[in-house]
């Protein structure tokens, strides 16, 4: 359903925002643990929604357990690895401790791992084909946007830019037709 698509994006968002803090150099690829984490803890928080299961406390890692009831005989994947980036994450933000630049990198590649192994189990999607677009409000903007990314799936580059340019025609078109109803020319 259309909620939990601009879920699944804001997810996938929140994963790319930890990605670019991953290569910012040290101290301050640090933060992007705490992305990482949430993002993983609000695709758990959907999956458990959309599976129809009730988790009845705060614990990071009792997902696994409520959401593998009702995946068998399929279960979420890395688990372990999703423990060490919690007990990460819980240094830093409670402790002040910093992990290292490999650690982060080790996080980033088990966090995409996740992402990429999970949600196809779950939603029967790819991670990757989680579109950006589905976060954009102004449907004109939205709809010449995946015009356009069927056309670049087709190698049609030079149709797909003229899609791009008329989405973003519309995006300011539509910006500017929704300030001046609320606030007049």
């Amino acid at each position: 359903d259309e909620v939990k698509v601009r879920r699944l994006a804001f997810i996938r968002y929140l994963y790319n925002v930890g990605v670019e803090q991953s290569i910012q150099p040290e101290p301050l690829n640090a933060v992007s643990l705490l992305s990482f984490h949430d993002a993983a803890e609000l695709f758990l928080q959907i999956s458990s929604e959309h599976l129809n299961v009730n988790k009845v406390d705060n614990e990071f890692m009792s997902f696994w357990d409520i959401i593998n009831s009702k995946l068998n005989p399929n279960e979420l994947t890395q688990k372990e690895s999703m423990r060490r980036l919690n007990k990460a994450r819980v240094q830093l933000k409670h402790n002040g401790t910093s992990p290292s630049k490999l650690d982060i990198e080790s996080f980033r590649a088990t966090t995409t791992s996740f992402f990429n192994e999970n949600t196809f189990i779950i939603f029967g999607i790819e991670f990757n084909s989680i579109s950006m677009i589905e976060l954009i409000a102004y449907e004109n903007t939205k709809k010449r946007l995946d015009i356009a990314q069927g056309l670049i799936k087709e190698n049609k580059i030079d149709e797909a830019l003229k899609e791009i340019a008329i989405s973003f025609s519309y995006l300011i078109h539509d910006y500017e037709q929704k300030k001046r109803s609320q606030f007049g020319r």
